[in-house]
This record gives structure tokens, sequence and C-alpha cells, in this order.
């Protein structure tokens, strides 16, 4: 059986974490998940996401030639995978890294060239990551000894 959990019954019933209300504005925590949503701002909210919504159907409309009715039908929320979105006409073709970079470099004359971004770790995340891989390592090295000296584990 499972159970969907909010994170305000999570957090707040479970384990005790309260919220602090601290703003400069009336709505500077709008949407904060650790409150209720007060009536004005659900409201908001929910004309922030229409607005967002319109403009995207828009958008899609636009740019795929489709009408607003077409993409308001498929606009639930629910992914597409790529065959589905070729039929229904949301993506032009379907590749490969490879397939997409030689496609782009003959149509616009290029060498294209992939940059890898890598965020540089703090002291303490690298500490982190020691600690952990010792600890695996140390409860790893613990399991084969007892295991392979004859350790036995018994259910009842």
């Amino acid at each position: 059986m499972f159970y969907l959990l909010t994170l305000n019954s999570l957090l707040l019933d479970k384990y005790n974490v309260t919220y602090q209300r601290l703003t400069g504005g009336k709505y500077k925590d709008i949407g904060i998940p650790l409150k209720e949503l007060e009536d004005d701002e659900r409201d908001i909210l929910e004309k922030k996401i229409k607005g967002i919504h319109d403009y995207f159907i828009d958008s899609v409309a636009d740019n795929r030639k489709l009408s607003k009715k077409q993409i308001n039908e498929i606009s639930t929320g629910i992914f597409y995978i790529g065959e589905e979105a070729k039929e229904l006409n949301l993506i032009d073709e379907l590749g490969s890294k490879d397939q997409v970079t030689a496609y782009l470099e003959k149509e616009h004359n290029i060498t294209a060239e992939y940059a890898e971004y890598k965020k540089k770790k703090t002291f303490f995340e690298s500490l982190a990551e020691v600690f952990s891989s010792f600890s695996f390592n140390l409860g790893q090295g613990m399991g084969k000894g007892m295991f392979s000296n004859g350790f036995k584990v018994y259910a009842e």
C-alpha cells in the first residue's frame, strides 16, 4: 500500500518542522510549501499558471502550425515519448546525438563542439565524498570478512 504525503504533513507533522514567516512583502512567501495557501494566494498562482499555459499553447500552435484546439487536446501535462511526439507533429525527426551533430554540421557548415560543465566541489562536498567512500568500503570489507569466516545470518 502506498501513501501520498504532502511536504507539510511529512515535515510539519512527522518531524515537527516549523515555519516562521519573515518577509518584506505580503506575497514574498507565496507558494512556499511549508505553509498553507491563502485563498488570494491560490487565485494569484492559478492566474499565473494559466497565463504561462496559455502562452505555451499559443507558442506550440504557432511553431508547429497546429490549431490551439489540437494543442489543447494533447496538452494534458503528460509526457510523450519520441514516437508519440512525432505522430502528434510536436517534433520533426527522431535521432541520436551523433545524428543530430552530423545534421547540424552539414546544414550549417560548422564543426559541433560540446562543452561539459562541472560545478567545482566545495571543501565540504569533497570531504563528504571521502567519508562516504570510506564508510562504504569499510562496510563492504566488514561484510566480506564476516561471511568469508563463516558468519551466518538466521531469520526467525
